[in-house]
């Protein structure tokens, strides 16, 4: 009875139960992907150190057992080895040449040459002296091959100038009779072909050219002083000596009149003519003539 009034009789106590009116509820941490990762990796490399130290471990344990001997099945496989027959045809094989490696059979002409040759090699060596008049000759060779060289174009050399000079023979023939006759005669740079000139006569003011050909034929081309001009070389000249047989060319600031294979002009203060026998040039090679001089 006691006790049972003091139970009834003891104080109240206090809940020990937090009050959440007062106290906050705990919230769980949210970790991100990139700490999951990082855990994650952490957790394997701490997995692998341990399983590397458990097998360093395994390692040194069977390095100090003694050796136990080998099974047959563990036992390594010899390398085969080659059969003396396969040794023997790799060798032949190997010997053989090719076909493009193949000497063609020399023919008799080529052995005799090739005999020939070595033969007189072998004499050259062992004659030092047939081996230097050898070697003379070939100097002297050269040294005549030299000089034929200079010889050649030597004559080549004096060849085109006489053929410039007998080209400039004729300029220079009518250049020394021109100041003779006191006239500044020109000579024509065209002459009809196979024609050439011959002779040069000067008289006071008057010049006169003769021309021959091949075949003898020739004409004569006169330049002399004159204060005449077209019209009156036509009418002084020209009509009373080739009366109504002739023509009239201009060509080139120059009048010529022409008869037949004679022609004449002035031109400059001169009076030009070309006389000829036969009817030998024609109006164009006189004219060409004319417009040359």
């Amino acid at each position: 009875m006691n006790n049972s009034s003091a139970n009834s009789h003891r104080r109240i106590e206090h809940s020990t139960t937090l009050n959440r009116k007062y106290v906050k509820r705990p919230t769980p941490k949210v970790r991100t992907t990139a700490e999951i990762h990082a855990e994650n990796l952490r957790r394997r490399q701490a997995l692998a150190e341990r399983m590397n130290r458990e097998r360093l471990l395994k390692l040194n344990a069977s390095k100090k057992t003694t050796d136990k001997p080998l099974r047959k099945d563990q036992e390594p496989i010899e390398k085969a080895k080659k059969h003396p027959i396969e040794i023997t045809a790799r060798k032949r094989l190997s010997m053989k040449k090719t076909p493009a490696e193949t000497k063609k059979p020399l023919s008799m002409k080529e052995k005799k040459d090739q005999a020939i040759k070595s033969a007189l090699a072998s004499m050259a060596s062992k004659n030092p002296a047939k081996k230097a008049e050898k070697k003379k000759l070939h100097t002297s060779f050269l040294s005549f091959k030299r000089v034929s060289l200079a010889l050649c174009s030597a004559v080549f050399v004096v060849g085109v100038a006489i053929y410039f000079i007998n080209l400039s023979m004729p300029s220079i023939s009518v250049g020394v009779a021109a100041m003779q006759s006191g006239i500044d005669a020109t000579y024509p740079s065209y002459t009809p072909k196979g024609f050439s000139l011959s002779s040069v006569k000067s008289e006071e003011n008057v010049l006169k050219m003769f021309f021959k050909s091949n075949t003898g034929d020739s004409f004569i081309l006169t330049e002399e002083k004159s204060s005449w001009n077209s019209s009156a070389l036509e009418s002084n000249y020209v009509k009373p000596l080739f009366k109504n047989k002739y023509s009239t060319i201009r060509e080139q600031g120059l009048t010529i009149f022409i008869s037949g294979s004679n022609a004449t002009w002035v031109n400059g203060g001169k009076l030009f003519t070309i006389t000829s026998d036969n009817d030998i040039l024609s109006k164009n090679q006189l004219v060409s003539i004319a417009t040359s001089l």
